[in-house]
């Protein structure tokens, strides 16, 4: 009798199972291990890390780039937001509108021994609010995460 060199169809069904279930298998457990509150080896952002003198001690631009990479940390356009009164831990939870992240960063500035001023341009139907920072050394526009311009002071005259 001669040998077979293939697989049967029976084999081949029971083959293509066993590699599905194993696909199948695979999915579930990568899903249950994302949404189960087990974290392994997955990065997370703890929001409370965030030192509060983090940018403090800086000169003005340092600080500003520095209250910029802060915010991009947990910046969220969130226009469903857009009634709700400012609260810090609810803009680092479901983020915010342009005058929630002015004042953050208006509390931020002076946290960190800045003046700051908030600042609204009315455009026709629409209205944006951003933020000033300035100390002795000059003043920088921190508008969401862009910062717009810096202009350092020297001597009473501009740079």
């Amino acid at each position: 009798m001669e040998e077979k060199d293939y697989i049967s169809r029976k084999e081949t069904f029971y083959l293509f199972v066993m590699l599905f279930l194993c696909f199948v298998l695979g999915f579930l457990s990568s899903r249950l291990l994302t949404y189960s509150n087990v974290n392994i080896a997955l990065p997370t952002f703890n929001k409370e890390i965030i030192s509060e003198n983090r940018c403090s001690g800086m000169k003005l631009l340092e600080t500003a780039n520095c209250l910029q990479t802060e915010l991009k940390e947990f910046y969220i356009y969130n226009m469903s937001n857009l009634r709700e009164k400012y609260d810090v831990e609810k803009l680092k939870a479901g983020g915010g509108v342009c005058w929630h992240f002015a004042q953050w960063y208006s509390d931020r500035a002076k946290e960190t021994g800045y003046y700051s001023k908030e600042v609204t341009v009315d455009i026709g139907d629409i209205v944006h609010v951003f933020t000033v920072i300035s100390n002795e050394e000059g003043y920088c526009i921190m508008d969401q995460t862009s910062l717009s311009k810096c202009q350092l002071l020297k001597n009473g005259g501009e740079i």
